[in-house]
């Protein structure tokens, strides 16, 4: 992760706003998408971590110099180990779709909870630590499976486990101590209420509530999601 949060922050550097995709595969991810796609791997299999990196642009042939040139620094100072540029646009989505099979990947599989948070790059090493000792300590038989969107501090962070509300509340209290958001991309919904006021105050589940109030007094807006909603007092009849 510390090489991975390294090469973000050097093409950040090198590339400004033109960088468009930063996506991380963790090896045992990278390994099972190999295996389920048959498809021969852009990079050789046997590292501690892949990114997947995107530049978009307007100038292709000054582009083109400028990602070689932002890889070949990091490769030079040992940041990365192997690099694969796509030459083509078939190319292009072959890499793509190894990142996409990941999901595949891991619906192949049963008993996966899934977990999408949020975190800042400068916690995330320590999430991963104690999340992964804790998850160890309480089942160890679990297996955890991370991939995501590095470059906006989210992860998929996935257990196959049997515990699950037990897991859930280890990865989800982990987070919020690593000043993470128990959800990033997919909301909070039905399935993670439960767990919202690990990081959020009584005073803002209330004020919450009192938007939700005012916007839909009859909560007739998908009920039940995010929080329950008190009980309508009906006045007596006289």
């Amino acid at each position: 992760m510390s090489a991975a949060i390294a090469l973000l922050k050097h093409l950040r550097s090198a590339l400004g706003p033109s960088l468009s995709a930063f996506e991380v595969i963790f090896p045992n991810v990278y390994d099972g998408v190999l295996s389920l796609t048959g498809v021969q791997p852009p990079v050789a299999s046997g590292s501690g971590m892949y990114a997947l990196v995107e530049m978009q642009g307007q100038d292709e042939a000054g582009d083109n110099e400028r990602f070689s040139q932002a890889l070949m620094a990091c490769y030079e100072s040992g940041i990365v180990t192997d690099v694969a540029v796509s030459g083509s646009l078939r190319e292009y989505h072959a890499i793509w779709k190894l990142r996409e099979a990941a999901s595949e990947f891991i619906f192949s599989m049963d008993h996966v909870s899934g977990f999408d948070v949020s975190l800042p790059l400068s916690s995330m090493q320590a999430f991963l630590d104690a999340a992964s000792a804790e998850i160890a300590a309480a089942d160890p038989n679990a297996e955890i499976y991370i991939f995501g969107h590095l470059g906006d501090g989210n992860l998929h962070f996935l257990v196959r486990t049997h515990h699950h509300e037990r897991i859930a509340d280890i990865a989800l209290s982990a987070v919020i101590r690593a000043d993470g958001a128990i959800s990033a991309e997919h909301g909070i919904g039905l399935e993670k209420k439960k767990w919202l006021p690990l990081g959020r105050s009584a005073a803002e589940m209330n004020a919450m509530r009192r938007l939700k109030a005012a916007f839909d007094p009859n909560n007739i807006l998908n009920p039940g999601r995010v929080f329950d909603m008190p009980s309508p007092v009906v006045p007596e009849r006289a």
